[in-house]
Protein backbone atom coordinates (compact mmCIF):
# COMPACT_ATOMS: atom_id res chain seq x y z
CA UNK A 1 0.00 0.00 0.00
CA UNK A 2 1.24 3.51 -0.87
CA UNK A 3 -0.27 6.91 0.06
CA UNK A 4 -1.56 7.53 -2.90
CA UNK A 5 -3.53 4.46 -3.04
CA UNK A 6 -4.38 4.71 0.20
CA UNK A 7 -8.32 5.63 0.18
CA UNK A 8 -8.82 2.43 -1.88
CA UNK A 9 -7.64 0.31 0.60
CA UNK A 10 -10.01 1.54 2.69
CA UNK A 11 -12.95 1.93 0.52
CA UNK A 12 -12.51 -1.86 -0.04
CA UNK A 13 -11.93 -2.95 3.40
CA UNK A 14 -7.72 -4.23 2.98
CA UNK A 15 -7.06 -1.17 5.89
CA UNK A 16 -8.73 0.02 8.56
CA UNK A 17 -6.93 3.35 8.87
CA UNK A 18 -4.88 5.61 6.71
CA UNK A 19 -1.87 7.36 8.07
CA UNK A 20 -0.71 10.51 6.55
CA UNK A 21 -3.95 11.27 4.17
CA UNK A 22 -3.54 14.34 2.90
CA UNK A 23 -5.66 17.83 4.27
CA UNK A 24 -9.25 16.74 4.51
CA UNK A 25 -10.98 18.38 2.35
CA UNK A 26 -14.87 19.18 2.10
CA UNK A 27 -15.33 17.02 -0.86
CA UNK A 28 -13.26 14.29 0.66
CA UNK A 29 -15.38 13.94 3.97
CA UNK A 30 -18.64 13.97 1.78
CA UNK A 31 -18.17 12.26 -1.58
CA UNK A 32 -14.51 11.54 -2.60
CA UNK A 33 -15.03 11.00 -6.20
CA UNK A 34 -12.73 8.41 -6.97
CA UNK A 35 -14.43 5.36 -4.69
CA UNK A 36 -17.85 7.03 -4.45
CA UNK A 37 -18.06 7.63 -0.55
CA UNK A 38 -16.82 9.57 2.28
CA UNK A 39 -14.17 9.50 4.83
CA UNK A 40 -14.44 10.41 8.47
CA UNK A 41 -10.77 12.17 9.39
CA UNK A 42 -9.28 12.49 12.55
CA UNK A 43 -8.02 15.93 13.75
CA UNK A 44 -4.54 16.96 12.15
CA UNK A 45 -1.70 15.98 13.99
CA UNK A 46 1.37 17.11 11.38
CA UNK A 47 1.13 20.61 9.44
CA UNK A 48 3.07 20.45 6.71
CA UNK A 49 2.46 21.98 2.90
CA UNK A 50 3.53 22.64 -0.83
CA UNK A 51 7.64 22.74 -0.96
CA UNK A 52 9.50 23.09 -4.19
CA UNK A 53 12.98 20.55 -4.94
CA UNK A 54 15.04 19.99 -7.45
CA UNK A 55 17.44 21.56 -9.73
CA UNK A 56 18.93 24.56 -8.24
CA UNK A 57 18.00 26.93 -11.26
CA UNK A 58 14.02 25.89 -11.25
CA UNK A 59 14.04 25.68 -7.25
CA UNK A 60 14.83 29.15 -7.08
CA UNK A 61 12.12 30.15 -9.64
CA UNK A 62 9.21 27.76 -8.31
CA UNK A 63 10.07 29.46 -4.88
CA UNK A 64 10.03 33.02 -6.93
CA UNK A 65 6.08 32.89 -6.90
CA UNK A 66 6.57 30.18 -9.42
CA UNK A 67 7.98 32.06 -11.92
CA UNK A 68 7.75 30.85 -15.65
CA UNK A 69 8.93 32.96 -17.72
CA UNK A 70 12.06 34.44 -18.62
CA UNK A 71 15.05 32.82 -17.55
CA UNK A 72 12.35 30.41 -15.99
CA UNK A 73 11.11 29.58 -18.91
CA UNK A 74 12.12 26.70 -18.78
CA UNK A 75 10.91 25.34 -15.71
CA UNK A 76 8.89 22.07 -15.61
CA UNK A 77 7.08 20.94 -12.41
CA UNK A 78 6.77 17.37 -11.74
CA UNK A 79 3.18 17.57 -10.03
CA UNK A 80 1.05 14.41 -8.54
CA UNK A 81 -2.44 13.94 -10.16
CA UNK A 82 -5.43 13.98 -7.79
CA UNK A 83 -3.98 16.21 -5.33
CA UNK A 84 -4.92 19.60 -3.68
CA UNK A 85 -1.10 21.06 -4.71
CA UNK A 86 -2.17 19.71 -8.45
CA UNK A 87 -5.21 22.00 -9.11
CA UNK A 88 -3.14 24.81 -6.71
CA UNK A 89 -0.45 24.54 -9.37
CA UNK A 90 -3.01 24.47 -12.31
CA UNK A 91 -4.92 27.45 -11.71
CA UNK A 92 -1.39 29.51 -11.99
CA UNK A 93 1.12 27.98 -13.88
CA UNK A 94 0.98 27.16 -17.66
CA UNK A 95 0.17 23.43 -18.65
CA UNK A 96 3.40 23.19 -20.58
CA UNK A 97 5.47 23.66 -17.28
CA UNK A 98 3.50 21.07 -15.95
CA UNK A 99 4.60 17.24 -16.10
CA UNK A 100 1.19 15.17 -14.60
CA UNK A 101 2.51 11.56 -12.63
CA UNK A 102 0.37 9.51 -10.87
CA UNK A 103 2.30 9.33 -7.51
CA UNK A 104 5.07 10.42 -5.21
CA UNK A 105 7.29 7.75 -6.91
CA UNK A 106 7.37 8.55 -9.94
CA UNK A 107 7.52 12.24 -9.30
CA UNK A 108 11.00 10.96 -7.74
CA UNK A 109 11.97 8.32 -10.86
CA UNK A 110 10.58 11.26 -13.53
CA UNK A 111 13.09 14.04 -11.37
CA UNK A 112 15.81 10.99 -11.82
CA UNK A 113 15.39 10.60 -15.32
CA UNK A 114 15.57 14.36 -16.11
CA UNK A 115 12.04 14.50 -17.42
CA UNK A 116 11.35 17.21 -15.12
CA UNK A 117 13.89 19.63 -13.25
CA UNK A 118 11.88 20.26 -10.09
CA UNK A 119 9.19 18.82 -8.12
CA UNK A 120 5.88 20.01 -6.18
CA UNK A 121 5.40 17.45 -3.32
CA UNK A 122 4.67 17.96 1.06
CA UNK A 123 7.97 19.37 2.66
CA UNK A 124 8.33 16.23 4.12
CA UNK A 125 9.14 13.85 0.90
CA UNK A 126 11.72 16.27 -0.35
CA UNK A 127 14.78 14.84 2.10
CA UNK A 128 17.68 14.57 -0.02
CA UNK A 129 18.25 10.93 0.95
CA UNK A 130 14.87 10.25 -0.44
CA UNK A 131 16.12 11.37 -3.84
CA UNK A 132 19.62 10.08 -3.82
CA UNK A 133 18.07 6.70 -2.77
CA UNK A 134 16.27 6.52 -6.43
CA UNK A 135 19.78 7.09 -8.28
CA UNK A 136 19.78 10.61 -8.36
CA UNK A 137 23.11 12.04 -8.52
CA UNK A 138 23.11 15.81 -9.59
CA UNK A 139 22.42 19.29 -7.94
CA UNK A 140 20.10 19.04 -5.56
CA UNK A 141 18.18 21.57 -3.19
CA UNK A 142 15.07 22.38 -1.36
CA UNK A 143 12.49 25.77 -1.61
CA UNK A 144 12.40 27.83 1.54
CA UNK A 145 9.10 28.79 0.93
CA UNK A 146 5.87 26.91 1.94
CA UNK A 147 3.32 28.26 -0.53
CA UNK A 148 -0.10 26.13 1.12
CA UNK A 149 -0.75 25.31 4.87
CA UNK A 150 -1.91 21.18 5.17
CA UNK A 151 -2.50 18.96 8.24
CA UNK A 152 -2.19 15.39 7.74
CA UNK A 153 -4.46 13.41 9.34
CA UNK A 154 -5.73 9.72 9.99
CA UNK A 155 -8.53 8.73 7.24
CA UNK A 156 -11.59 6.00 8.47
CA UNK A 157 -13.98 4.52 6.75
CA UNK A 158 -17.38 6.97 7.07
CA UNK A 159 -19.99 4.08 7.53
CA UNK A 160 -22.35 5.51 10.22
CA UNK A 161 -20.19 4.09 12.86
CA UNK A 162 -18.57 7.38 14.71
CA UNK A 163 -17.06 4.98 18.01
CA UNK A 164 -14.05 4.52 15.51
CA UNK A 165 -13.37 7.84 14.71
CA UNK A 166 -13.58 9.02 18.25
CA UNK A 167 -10.88 6.31 19.11
CA UNK A 168 -8.56 7.38 17.27
CA UNK A 169 -9.32 10.76 17.61
CA UNK A 170 -9.23 10.38 21.44
CA UNK A 171 -6.22 8.66 21.09
CA UNK A 172 -4.11 11.35 19.39
CA UNK A 173 -5.68 14.00 21.83
CA UNK A 174 -4.20 12.14 24.57
CA UNK A 175 -0.61 12.15 22.86
CA UNK A 176 -0.94 16.17 22.74
CA UNK A 177 -2.24 16.36 26.10
CA UNK A 178 0.89 14.29 28.19
CA UNK A 179 3.28 16.24 26.25
CA UNK A 180 0.97 19.68 27.46
CA UNK A 181 1.22 18.31 30.62
CA UNK A 182 4.75 17.39 30.89
CA UNK A 183 4.11 13.32 30.81
CA UNK A 184 6.27 11.31 28.62
CA UNK A 185 6.84 7.79 27.98
CA UNK A 186 8.86 6.90 30.70
CA UNK A 187 5.84 8.27 32.95
CA UNK A 188 3.17 7.44 31.47
CA UNK A 189 1.21 5.85 34.67
CA UNK A 190 0.86 9.64 35.33
CA UNK A 191 -1.85 9.52 32.92
CA UNK A 192 -5.50 9.69 34.72
CA UNK A 193 -7.24 6.41 33.96
CA UNK A 194 -10.15 6.90 31.98
CA UNK A 195 -13.83 5.73 31.21
CA UNK A 196 -14.74 7.27 28.19
CA UNK A 197 -15.06 3.74 26.13
CA UNK A 198 -16.56 1.96 29.04
CA UNK A 199 -16.46 1.69 32.84
CA UNK A 200 -14.72 -2.07 32.53
CA UNK A 201 -10.69 -2.77 32.67
CA UNK A 202 -10.04 -3.40 28.78
CA UNK A 203 -9.72 0.24 27.96
CA UNK A 204 -9.30 2.00 31.42
CA UNK A 205 -5.33 2.49 31.01
CA UNK A 206 -5.64 3.07 26.88
CA UNK A 207 -4.06 6.52 27.08
CA UNK A 208 -1.19 5.05 29.06
CA UNK A 209 -0.56 2.19 26.99
CA UNK A 210 -0.55 4.70 23.81
CA UNK A 211 2.04 6.72 25.79
CA UNK A 212 4.50 3.58 26.50
CA UNK A 213 3.97 2.22 23.11
CA UNK A 214 4.76 5.63 21.32
CA UNK A 215 5.62 8.37 23.66
CA UNK A 216 3.80 11.70 23.88
CA UNK A 217 3.83 13.79 20.03
CA UNK A 218 6.45 15.86 21.50
CA UNK A 219 9.02 12.04 21.72
CA UNK A 220 7.33 11.50 18.76
CA UNK A 221 8.12 14.44 16.84
CA UNK A 222 11.64 14.73 18.07
CA UNK A 223 12.54 11.19 16.66
CA UNK A 224 11.36 11.67 12.98
CA UNK A 225 10.46 14.68 12.07
CA UNK A 226 12.69 17.15 13.70
CA UNK A 227 15.54 17.15 11.06
CA UNK A 228 13.11 17.26 8.07
CA UNK A 229 10.67 20.11 9.33
CA UNK A 230 12.27 21.78 12.56
CA UNK A 231 9.55 22.61 15.15
CA UNK A 232 10.25 26.09 16.35
CA UNK A 233 9.88 27.21 12.91
CA UNK A 234 7.24 25.17 11.99
CA UNK A 235 3.32 24.95 13.07
CA UNK A 236 3.66 21.85 14.81
CA UNK A 237 3.95 23.91 18.26
CA UNK A 238 1.28 23.38 20.90
CA UNK A 239 -1.10 26.17 21.46
CA UNK A 240 0.42 28.63 24.02
CA UNK A 241 -3.33 31.54 23.29
CA UNK A 242 -0.73 33.32 20.67
CA UNK A 243 -1.59 31.36 17.63
CA UNK A 244 -4.55 31.46 15.17
CA UNK A 245 -6.48 28.61 15.41
CA UNK A 246 -9.09 29.19 12.48
CA UNK A 247 -7.93 27.11 8.89
CA UNK A 248 -10.49 26.83 6.74
CA UNK A 249 -10.52 23.26 4.76
CA UNK A 250 -9.93 23.30 0.94
CA UNK A 251 -12.91 23.58 -1.30
CA UNK A 252 -11.97 21.89 -4.12
CA UNK A 253 -13.55 21.58 -7.63
CA UNK A 254 -17.26 21.74 -7.57
CA UNK A 255 -17.52 19.29 -10.34
CA UNK A 256 -17.86 16.59 -8.20
CA UNK A 257 -21.57 14.82 -8.02
CA UNK A 258 -22.28 13.14 -4.83
CA UNK A 259 -25.00 10.79 -3.90
CA UNK A 260 -27.86 13.34 -2.76
CA UNK A 261 -29.45 12.76 1.14
CA UNK A 262 -29.50 9.51 2.54
CA UNK A 263 -32.72 8.08 2.82
CA UNK A 264 -34.01 8.57 5.93
CA UNK A 265 -31.20 10.51 7.12
CA UNK A 266 -30.97 13.52 8.94
CA UNK A 267 -31.16 15.86 6.04
CA UNK A 268 -33.74 14.06 4.18
CA UNK A 269 -36.01 14.89 7.27
CA UNK A 270 -34.94 18.27 7.22
CA UNK A 271 -35.71 18.51 3.88
CA UNK A 272 -39.24 16.83 4.20
CA UNK A 273 -39.91 18.77 7.32
CA UNK A 274 -39.18 22.45 5.25
CA UNK A 275 -37.74 23.99 8.71
CA UNK A 276 -34.84 23.25 10.52
CA UNK A 277 -35.30 23.21 13.94
CA UNK A 278 -31.56 25.32 15.12
CA UNK A 279 -30.85 25.37 19.46
CA UNK A 280 -29.37 28.54 20.76
CA UNK A 281 -28.48 29.77 24.17
CA UNK A 282 -30.04 33.11 24.62
CA UNK A 283 -29.11 36.62 26.49
CA UNK A 284 -25.38 35.57 25.34
CA UNK A 285 -24.35 38.90 23.90
CA UNK A 286 -22.67 38.74 20.55
CA UNK A 287 -23.87 35.22 19.83
CA UNK A 288 -27.53 34.82 20.69
CA UNK A 289 -29.46 37.91 22.25
CA UNK A 290 -32.78 40.05 21.80
CA UNK A 291 -32.49 42.60 19.66
CA UNK A 292 -35.59 45.12 20.24
CA UNK A 293 -35.50 47.26 17.12
CA UNK A 294 -35.85 43.87 14.84
CA UNK A 295 -38.17 41.65 17.66
CA UNK A 296 -35.83 39.06 17.32
CA UNK A 297 -32.62 36.75 18.46
CA UNK A 298 -29.20 38.11 16.61
CA UNK A 299 -25.65 36.93 17.01
CA UNK A 300 -23.01 34.93 15.70
CA UNK A 301 -24.93 31.27 16.86
CA UNK A 302 -28.22 32.63 15.28
CA UNK A 303 -26.48 34.05 11.81
CA UNK A 304 -24.97 30.29 11.50
CA UNK A 305 -28.35 28.96 11.85
CA UNK A 306 -30.10 30.94 9.29
CA UNK A 307 -26.74 30.66 7.30
CA UNK A 308 -27.31 26.72 7.10
CA UNK A 309 -31.21 27.22 6.86
CA UNK A 310 -30.40 29.11 3.61
CA UNK A 311 -27.87 26.34 2.45
CA UNK A 312 -30.47 23.90 3.10
CA UNK A 313 -33.93 25.63 1.54
CA UNK A 314 -32.40 27.71 -1.83
CA UNK A 315 -31.41 30.91 0.14
CA UNK A 316 -34.29 30.96 2.18
CA UNK A 317 -32.81 31.21 5.58
CA UNK A 318 -36.40 32.16 7.26
CA UNK A 319 -36.75 28.52 7.41
CA UNK A 320 -35.64 28.17 10.56
CA UNK A 321 -37.22 27.29 14.13
CA UNK A 322 -34.99 29.20 17.03
CA UNK A 323 -35.23 26.60 19.97
CA UNK A 324 -34.05 28.45 22.83
CA UNK A 325 -32.27 26.28 25.34
CA UNK A 326 -31.53 26.53 28.98
CA UNK A 327 -28.25 25.74 29.14
CA UNK A 328 -25.77 23.62 27.51
CA UNK A 329 -26.76 20.39 29.34
CA UNK A 330 -30.56 21.30 27.84
CA UNK A 331 -29.49 21.73 24.42
CA UNK A 332 -27.38 18.34 24.49
CA UNK A 333 -30.80 16.87 25.90
CA UNK A 334 -33.06 18.13 23.25
CA UNK A 335 -30.36 16.46 20.52
CA UNK A 336 -30.97 13.78 22.02
CA UNK A 337 -34.51 13.71 22.46
CA UNK A 338 -34.61 14.59 18.76
CA UNK A 339 -36.49 17.72 19.39
CA UNK A 340 -33.91 20.21 17.52
CA UNK A 341 -31.35 19.44 14.44
CA UNK A 342 -28.48 21.63 15.32
CA UNK A 343 -27.27 22.95 18.97
CA UNK A 344 -25.24 26.11 18.17
CA UNK A 345 -22.85 27.06 20.22
CA UNK A 346 -21.83 23.78 22.03
CA UNK A 347 -18.53 23.19 23.46
CA UNK A 348 -15.71 21.48 21.90
CA UNK A 349 -14.50 19.01 24.57
CA UNK A 350 -13.14 15.60 23.77
CA UNK A 351 -15.63 14.30 26.02
CA UNK A 352 -18.62 15.99 24.50
CA UNK A 353 -17.60 14.47 21.73
CA UNK A 354 -17.10 10.93 22.60
CA UNK A 355 -19.41 10.37 25.40
CA UNK A 356 -21.19 13.61 26.90
CA UNK A 357 -21.46 12.61 30.82
CA UNK A 358 -25.31 14.08 30.93
CA UNK A 359 -26.84 12.25 28.42
CA UNK A 360 -24.36 9.46 27.93
CA UNK A 361 -23.71 9.54 24.22
CA UNK A 362 -21.78 11.44 22.08
CA UNK A 363 -22.18 14.11 19.52
CA UNK A 364 -20.60 15.34 16.05
CA UNK A 365 -19.09 18.50 16.32
CA UNK A 366 -17.81 20.48 14.12
CA UNK A 367 -14.62 22.60 14.13
CA UNK A 368 -14.60 25.05 16.48
CA UNK A 369 -15.71 28.87 15.19
CA UNK A 370 -15.38 30.83 18.21
CA UNK A 371 -12.15 30.45 20.43
CA UNK A 372 -13.14 32.74 24.06
CA UNK A 373 -10.62 34.45 25.75
CA UNK A 374 -9.16 32.56 28.50
CA UNK A 375 -11.16 32.48 31.64
CA UNK A 376 -14.15 33.48 29.95
CA UNK A 377 -17.30 31.12 30.77
CA UNK A 378 -16.31 27.09 31.05
CA UNK A 379 -14.16 26.53 27.83
CA UNK A 380 -12.79 28.46 25.36
CA UNK A 381 -13.98 26.50 22.22
CA UNK A 382 -17.23 26.63 20.49
CA UNK A 383 -18.35 24.16 18.05
CA UNK A 384 -21.80 23.48 16.25
CA UNK A 385 -23.18 19.61 16.97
Amino acid sequence: MTLDNGVEHLANGTADIIMQEPTPTVERDVFEDTNSMGFSYSIPYLFDGLKFAGLPFATACADDDIKTFFECSDIRICSIQGLSYHEFLARRVPGRNILSVPDLQEAYMAFTRGDCNVMAIQGITTGEPVIRAFGYEGEYTVGRNLFTRDGLSMAVLDDDDSEWIDFVNSVLLALFAAEEKGIAKASNEAFVPQSLFGSGEEYKDMFQNALAASGNYGEIYATYWEPVVPRATSWNRLNNGTSGLIKARALESTLHRGPGPVEGGSLERILRRGLLRCAVRPNRTGFAFYDPEISSLRGMDVDYCYALAASLFNGEYGFVDLVEVLDETDGFKKLAQDKVDVFAGATWTAQNDFREPRTGIGYALTAPYFYRPEGYGDDDRYATK
